[in-house]
């Protein structure tokens, strides 16, 4: 049986990639091959790159630009960028600050980077990159929790769906288990506990933690400061639960509205029919 796994900060594995330094966190081995998740430290960029599936870039910090067939883009801190499978672009630094990324793919190649070497760029005819910038895409409220939606199922052919988590002091779901997806988390603010397979384990930034499906967990806030997470499930879908199940919100500057009696029982109901189950509903 699989079990969770997590890796600190400074841990992983350290590989040169390209031009550029990679921190492995997970492999297509580890993944039950869904998915590969790596940090990447861009010091040179400017070359072609394809992927190989269904790709996912959150910048953490610094300055990159992004450019895809006709199209250039400078990104930053909290920028999402949705990388089609057959996509090509390349990477390059903006401004004084290199900048930092997250990289996600899958299903996993055998690479944990999803992207290859490529001749040139795509024709404007060929797939399209979609950016998330900070504040856009789908939100909604949870259980007390705020969710926004960088990429789900619809778009990434099903291999998986990316959001961010926004926990308040107290906040978290109760134990549950999935019984289709894979789910891993990258802590950027504050701190997290996670309880699974009978340990309790604190998430900090740049924390990576994977849960195999099947495994039964929880989450919670127990600080006194907010804290901000991305979470990863491969295959997507989950994110049409938290959107079913949760109360749209407007913008980030919307209160998150304590969850009533009837929320639960939704959440209870809605969460069945997208295969989880909720052992100790509060």
């Amino acid at each position: 049986m699989r079990t969770a796994f997590v890796v600190p900060p400074h841990e992983g594995e350290f590989v040169t990639w390209g031009k550029d330094r990679a921190q492995v966190l997970a492999t297509r081995a580890r993944t039950d091959e869904k998915y590969s998740f790596a940090r990447v430290l861009v010091r040179g960029g400017g070359s072609f790159l394809e992927a190989r599936e269904s790709a996912g870039i959150y910048v953490l910090r610094g300055g990159v630009g992004v450019a895809s067939g006709t199209s250039s883009n400078a990104l930053g801190a909290g920028d999402f960028v949705l990388v089609p499978k057959g996509a090509m672009i390349s990477l390059g630094v903006v401004g004084a600050t290199p900048p930092d990324l997250v990289f996600v793919g899958a299903p996993a190649g055998e690479d944990p980077i999803p992207f290859e070497p490529a001749a040139g760029m795509a024709s404007p005819d060929g797939p399209r990159i979609a950016i998330r910038r900070p504040g856009e895409g789908l939100l909604a409220a949870l259980a007390g929790d705020r969710y926004r939606v960088f990429a789900g199922a619809g778009e990434t052919g099903g291999a998986f769906a990316m959001f961010e988590a926004f926990v308040q002091p107290g906040g978290g779901p109760p134990p549950h288990r999935h019984s289709r997806e894979e789910e891993a988390f990258y802590m950027l603010e504050g701190e997290i506990t996670f309880r699974t397979e009978g340990k309790t384990f604190s998430g900090r930034p740049g924390f990576f933690v994977h849960l195999p499906v099947g495994g039964v967990h929880s989450f919670r806030n127990e600080s006194d400061h907010a804290a901000r997470m991305l979470v990863l499930v491969a295959p997507g879908g989950l994110e049409r639960m938290i959107l079913e199940a949760g109360t749209p919100l407007s913008s980030e500057a919307d209160p998150v509205p304590r969850p009533k009696e009837s929320d639960i029982a939704r959440l209870l109901d809605v969460a069945r029919r997208y295969g989880v189950e909720i052992l100790e509903p509060s």
